[in-house]
């Protein structure tokens, strides 16, 4: 039978053998919003749980930091940064008192360009934009240390922000739990040492701290004890559906509008597998998801990072994703994982008392705790067979073409499971 799945920004129609098909778990078809620039006005001037933005904003003379998320994302930052500031107009705060950061964390700095589609080209000419740069010591300012100990170093602009407002979207995540909320601050706008500190080995390796999963999770109590300490007076956050339209948005306080939409995604994400199988096809939910391979390592973790992972152990993941940046700004991650004789080793080295933590090797560590009890086949344009099989993994030419060499691994008659938008579902076991 044919499927669609997502890959890059057109995305592949693949042929599935029907019947070893266990199911396809996509996220529930719903419609988007009505009226986009509506429905962001309305829950910025009906805010949860919080304050109006015109009783937070004391002084027309406040300074206004708006920390948004990165060019990998697909929040709907031009749509929302225009209700947004013209909120703040009618409170007189005139355009230079506000600057919006982009909370990079430590992917690589948006270009002019990727500026322009991220916040709009009439805001990019009225409004300063600045790029966070997490291992430019010159940008950051400690605040302290959270009650887990870490040391939290920021972007310095908050220190002479009097209003800290946070632009997200909330979906599910590997590690968090679920994405947006207090993750705009930490990683988003946090400094390098700070970001390592939280994906330290045994965190990562922690069993609650996985996809969909709150309660109970060290490193979203962590994160939202960060974001308190910042300081975050206003959250506006959506949750998209699967054709990134906005299903809903919300505003206000930083943890009941991320809990309210919590709710949203559980409600639409969640999909049932009827039983664990031998094979799943994912994707990284396409443009801009999948741009790198750094990126697309969490459409291997929506199958495997859950409470109950979905495949059976020894089972074979293949993941479809476009990768036009190849594995991401920085490969150091994934050449050391390449180097290692087998992931095992890797996790070794990760573990010894010599070990000095370097940006990105907890991909490596997700990647190679997956690779310890799975076989991986890649399907990407974006990366050559030579860089795929560098790193204890198969390379194949198409989903049809995988599907043959995980037959052959696991039997021609093993149960396939489809996750065609990847980690935009979260998939889940009876």
């Amino acid at each position: 039978m044919k499927c669609h799945i997502e890959y890059g920004k057109t995305g592949l129609d693949v042929e599935l053998p029907e019947r070893s098909l266990i199911t396809i778990a996509k996220p529930k078809i719903l419609p988007g919003v009505a009226d986009d620039a509506f429905s962001i006005a309305y829950s910025i001037k009906n805010p949860i749980q919080s304050n109006k933005l015109n009783k937070i904003i004391t002084s027309p003379q406040d300074k206004v930091l708006i920390a948004v998320s990165d060019v990998t994302r697909p929040t709907p930052v031009a749509k929302i940064l225009l209700p947004l500031l013209t909120e703040l107009k009618r409170m007189r705060i005139p355009e230079k008192n506000i600057t919006i950061i982009i909370a990079n964390g430590l992917h690589r700095n948006a270009t002019k360009a990727e500026l322009e589609w991220l916040v709009g080209r009439q805001v990019l000419e009225r409004v300063k934009v600045i790029n966070h740069e997490a291992q430019k010591s010159s940008q950051l300012v400690n605040i302290g240390y959270t009650s887990y100990g870490t040391r939290l170093e920021v972007n310095d602009l908050v220190r002479g922000a009097d209003i800290k407002i946070c632009v997200d979207y909330c979906e599910p995540h590997f590690f968090a739990g679920f994405s947006g909320g207090r993750k705009t601050i930490l990683p988003g706008i946090a400094g390098k040492d700070t970001i390592l500190h939280i994906h330290r080995p045994e965190l990562i390796d922690h069993p609650k701290v996985c996809n969909g999963v709150v309660k109970d999770n060290p490193l979203h109590h962590e994160l939202v004890e960060a974001a308190r300490m910042v300081g975050v007076d206003f959250i506006v956050n959506t949750v998209m559906n699967e054709h990134n339209e906005i299903l809903r948005v919300a505003s206000g306080d930083l943890e009941a509008v991320h809990d309210t939409l919590i709710k949203t995604v559980l409600h639409s994400r969640s999909v049932e597998v009827p039983e664990k199988a031998e094979i799943v096809l994912t994707t990284n939910g396409g443009w801009p998801l999948d741009q790198n391979f750094y990126q697309s390592v969490k459409g291997l973790g929506v199958v495997t990072r859950l409470e109950r992972p979905i495949i059976k152990e020894g089972g074979v993941i293949i993941l479809a994703t476009r990768c036009e940046e190849g594995f991401g700004r920085h490969t150091t991650w994934i050449k050391r994982l390449g180097k290692a004789s087998s992931p095992i080793e890797f996790i070794e080295r990760l573990y010894a008392s010599e070990y000095k933590p370097v940006v990105d090797d907890w991909q490596a560590q997700v990647l190679a705790r997956i690779l310890e009890n799975y076989e991986v086949i890649v399907i990407s344009k974006g990366l050559r067979e030579s860089e795929i099989t560098s790193c204890h993994m198969t390379y194949a030419q198409s989903v049809e073409h995988a599907l043959e060499l995980a037959k052959t691994s696991v039997g021609r008659d093993a149960g396939i499971v489809v996750l065609p938008s990847g980690p935009a579902a979260l998939p889940f076991l009876p």
